[in-house]
């Protein structure tokens, strides 16, 4: 077994940290096989594919090839079984390494052949008993008369609004529960509802002491947020006073947490919870396990947790896929009776009745289903719902046919056509905010527009795509480098720094100075709108970023996009991917690959074993 490791870790499918953990698992018990292949495999899940856990069920009885199908490794290796599921099982149960739920042991095995790193259980099972806790046994004093009043102003009856009026219902689960997960799509309305969630509660408080605060994964995520409420808490029908009492100011859920520079752990935890009596988050989809458990710690269990966010884009970029299981757990819209009962009292509106499972737990999720954006006639509106139901036909079809202005699609299938139609882009889109000599204008004018790929390398990746662009621009502006940097350039951060605050997924630009000696400094917009100056020398690990993956826009959005797929079918598609893509776009989005290509994509979802949805219904 030991060789079969070795082999499979010569061609970088097993990591090095995934063969230390099998053979420090092996130094605790010597000869069984069984346990050293499952305790690589459960690293290997964990840290490179963002499970949560091995589920042995899936892989019991399977081949090497089967789990590493683009593997170069031989014949003879590539037909070696894994265990059966009895036979797997049976060998981890009477392990000293393993453990059942529970117990201090390095690995946890559950009822449902569910193998786990210890850490990883423990996420989990935290997560599951804060989110029960607060959803069941800590009860909330509503005034229900302010409430149907406040109900009523924000969210007032009009014989042109979508029937049921989610954003009311959100409201109503977010002050109804001390924890709430509202998901939509994009033109839902999700900041706007959470902006009158913010005054309900203020109103609700009677108090001058009421903290919310806002937080988001990104540092754009938080600027999006931070803007967004700010422009609808001016619109909501609501006092002057309570208008001034809904927070301005958001923050990255590490800043909101305390990071500790070379620390897993935050300041705010259960023994030292955050000072806020509600917290409301934006994007959570894009939260993984470890990060949303250490969250809810951190919150006051009698306080609110509300996020916001949507269920069918990409999962984190860490392991898990949070805000899905949470949102699976629950179901689509499935409120109790009583739910139904009170809001009709106090809204004289109709929820439907769900037919769904009634092992379902109830009343704190709510799926917004009306885009204001497909009501506009927007095209992308429509091609996003395509993508979701996994409808590739009809998404070509969108893609293809639709208003030109709004969407489009070109075949690429020659390389050198690809810098050819490149060319017209950096023209259109890169080289004015050269030609301006103001950074925020600079700034504004890249925001624009980005490309998105579903690669990092390869000729259709964002290595390839970006030093492309880069050429295009010499040439167009006879531009002499000296260095890594230069005026202009786009840096998106790609490892976290917390000393200076700047993370991964944070882009600015570099920038000459106006006065004095002209010398480059690297400027990234700062939570409350500023913009902070580094030395570029100083900046932790970052790219160029004319393009960037698709993964790393999410959080954002853009006036027009261009999606770029790759011309070879590959594992990173998924429908999740090109939904996310698509509806990074609030105006235009371009899309350049092959229809085979899509077709792949749309019809491939992504899955994450996790058992956080079974502990959420136990």
């Amino acid at each position: 077994m030991k060789k079969l490791l070795h082999a499979l870790n010569s061609k970088g499918l097993l990591s090095d940290i995934d063969i230390y953990f099998a053979l420090f698992i092996d130094s605790i018990e010597n000869e069984n096989p069984e346990l050293l292949l499952a305790a690589a495999l459960t690293s290997n899940i964990t840290t490179e594919r963002k499970h949560i856990c091995l589920d042995l069920k899936e892989f019991s009885g399977k081949s090497i090839h089967d789990l590493f199908p683009e593997n170069p490794l031989s014949l003879e290796i590539n037909d070696i079984k894994l265990p059966s599921f009895d036979e797997w099982s049976e060998k981890l149960k009477v392990s000293r390494s393993v453990g059942a739920p529970g117990e201090l042991k390095p690995l946890i095995l559950d009822n449902a052949g569910r193998l786990y790193l210890q850490r990883y259980w423990d996420y989990e099972n935290k997560l599951a008993r804060s989110i029960k806790k607060r959803i069941t046994e800590n009860s909330v004093s509503v005034d229900i008369e302010l409430l149907r009043d406040g109900l009523a102003r924000y969210f007032p009856f009009s014989p042109n609004a979508p029937v049921p009026n989610w954003q009311k219902a959100a409201a109503f689960a977010a002050l109804s529960r001390n924890f709430c997960v509202i998901s939509g799509g994009p033109g839902t309305g999700k900041t706007r509802t959470a902006a009158a969630i913010a005054g309900l509660l203020l109103e609700q408080s009677k108090a001058e002491k009421f903290r919310i605060l806002l937080a988001a994964p990104t540092g754009k995520a938080a600027i999006r947020l931070k803007e967004s409420v700010r422009e609808t808490r001016n619109k909501l029908d609501c006092s002057e006073k309570i208008k001034n009492m809904i927070p301005e100011e958001a923050s990255t859920i590490h800043r909101l947490l305390g990071y500790l520079p070379g620390s897993p752990y935050f300041q705010y935890n259960k023994n030292n919870p955050l000072p806020a009596e509600a917290v409301i988050v934006d994007e959570a989809s894009m939260i993984p396990l470890a990060l949303m458990s250490k969250l809810l710690d951190a919150v006051p269990e009698k306080s609110r947790v509300i996020l916001l966010g949507d269920k069918d884009q990409l999962a984190s970029v860490e392991a898990g896929f949070t805000m899905n299981d949470i949102c699976d757990a629950a179901g689509d819209n499935v409120f109790s009776a009583d739910f139904r009962n009170t809001y009709r009292h106090l809204t004289g509106e109709e929820l439907p009745a769900s037919s769904e499972n009634k092992k379902k737990i109830y009343d704190f999720a709510v799926n917004l289903k009306h885009s204001y954006r497909i009501e506009n006639k927007s095209a992308i509106g429509p091609a996003s719902v395509a993508v979701n139901s996994g409808n590739s036909q009809e998404f070509l079809e969108i893609i293809r046919n639709g208003p030109p202005e709004q969407i489009s699609f070109e075949e690429i299938s020659d390389r050198a056509e690809l810098k050819k139609k490149l060319v017209r882009q950096v023209e259109k889109y890169f080289l004015p905010y050269f030609n301006t000599q103001d950074l925020n204008g600079a700034l504004t004018l890249f925001n624009r527009f980005k490309i998105l790929s579903a690669l990092r390398e390869g000729y259709f990746g964002i290595s390839s795509l970006n030093l492309m662009i880069e050429e295009i621009i010499s040439e167009k502006l006879a531009l002499h480098r000296k260095g890594p940097f230069y005026h202009g350039q786009p840096v998106m951060i790609s490892r976290n720094d917390y000393r200076n605050g700047l993370f991964n997924g944070d882009t600015g630009m570099i920038w000459k100075t106006p006065s004095g000696k002209s010398r480059l400094r690297a400027y990234f917009p700062s939570e409350d709108g500023k913009l902070r100056e580094f030395s570029p020398t100083h900046l932790p690990q970052n790219e160029t970023a004319y393009a960037v993956t698709i993964h790393k826009s999410q959080g954002s959005e853009y006036d027009n996009v261009l999606i770029i797929l790759p011309d070879k079918i590959s594992a990173l598609l998924s429908r999740e991917l090109i939904y996310t893509a698509v509806t990074r776009a609030r105006k235009r989005v371009e899309i350049w690959g092959s229809p085979e290509i899509i077709r792949y994509a749309v019809s491939s979802r992504i899955i994450r074993s996790s058992g956080l949805k079974d502990m959420l219904l136990e």
